[in-house]
Formats: structure tokens, C-alpha cells, sequence
């Protein structure tokens, strides 16, 4: 990811090609209706980096908890 600048000089994320071909990627990957939780919470952290003002917190937590949600699946 990278920033850009708007006319008034607020910096916002910058999603590059690659970055959002990634991304839509392992939303396919999630499509089983067994990783729906998984889905969620990995959706719900791209939500709060696209918010008006960006909650990169509630992001870094939303991923994480995807991902313990995955592992927790892959171990049971």
C-alpha cells in the first residue's frame, strides 16, 4: 500500500494493482460457505481502512482475527 494526496492535502491510501488483485484473490479463496466467519472479519478490516477517517487499529484486529479463525479451522 502507499498514500496519495487529495487538492487539499489530506493523505489517503493508495491500493495498487496488485495489492487489490491480492486481495480479491483470497476473498475467492474464502467463498466456501466453511470460511464464512473467516470472510467476514477479513472483509470488515478492508472496511475500516476505506472509512472517511481510517481505523488501521480495528483493521490490524480484524485481519488478525481472520486469520486465528482460519488456523482454528486448519488445527480442529
Amino acid at each position: 500500500m502507499d498514500y496519495s494526496l487529495d487538492d487539499e492535502c489530506g493523505v489517503h491510501y493508495l491500493v495498487d494493482e496488485e495489492f487489490e488483485r491480492n486481495r480479491v484473490s483470497a476473498l475467492r479463496c474464502l467463498g466456501n460457505a466453511k470460511y464464512a466467519a473467516v470472510r467476514t472479519a477479513f472483509e470488515h478490516a478492508f472496511e475500516e481502512l476505506d472509512a472517511t477517517q481510517p481505523h488501521t487499529k480495528d483493521a490490524v484486529r480484524s485481519i488478525f482475527e481472520s486469520l486465528e479463525i482460519l488456523v482454528k479451522q486448519m488445527v480442529d
